[in-house]
């Protein structure tokens, strides 16, 4: 259960969230929220989609505004934006959208064995790209993340 920023702007809106679960065993009435406030049993989602499938994802129609860099510090910080899968009055499962400031470190033993050209850097300018965005193109996420960026951001990145 997760909330992502899109790396592909549409109708030229940039940073919209997607809504993506795992390993789910969805049963009819069940569904997934997204949320600006922590979820509790009766919170007013933003938007929802009920699960078909084991795994999937939706984009959605919200945005999330970039937080300026030094805003942001260096523990993790939930952006805004909750993901709960729902069933019944009982929320199964919940995230937030969260800065990840320490994950080289926290994973040092998996990195550490690896050249800096053999690590993908989501996140970061046109990590893993080798294409522009051809909006033609069937819209997965494995296109989101292969495309490079068309468009600089504020920070200057």
């Amino acid at each position: 259960m997760s909330v992502i920023v899109s790396s592909v702007p549409k109708d030229d809106v940039a940073h919209r969230l997607i809504l993506a679960w795992e390993n789910a065993s969805p049963v009819s009435g069940d569904w997934i929220g997204l949320f600006d406030k922590e979820p509790a049993v009766g919170s007013e989602p933003l938007y929802v989609v009920q699960p078909q499938a084991l795994s999937g994802w939706v984009e959605t129609d919200s945005h999330e505004t970039p937080s300026p860099s030094q805003d942001l510090g260096y523990t993790k910080k939930c952006l805004g934006f909750w993901a709960a899968y729902i069933s019944g009055d009982s929320i199964l499962a919940s995230s937030c959208l969260q800065t990840e400031p320490t994950w080289m470190s926290d994973m040092e033993s998996e990195l550490s064995p690896l050249m800096l050209r053999q690590i993908f850097l989501p996140g970061t300018h046109d990590t893993g790209s080798f294409q522009e965005y051809d909006p033609s193109t069937e819209n997965n996420l494995l296109i989101k993340y292969t495309i490079t960026q068309v468009r600089t951001s504020r920070c200057g990145q």
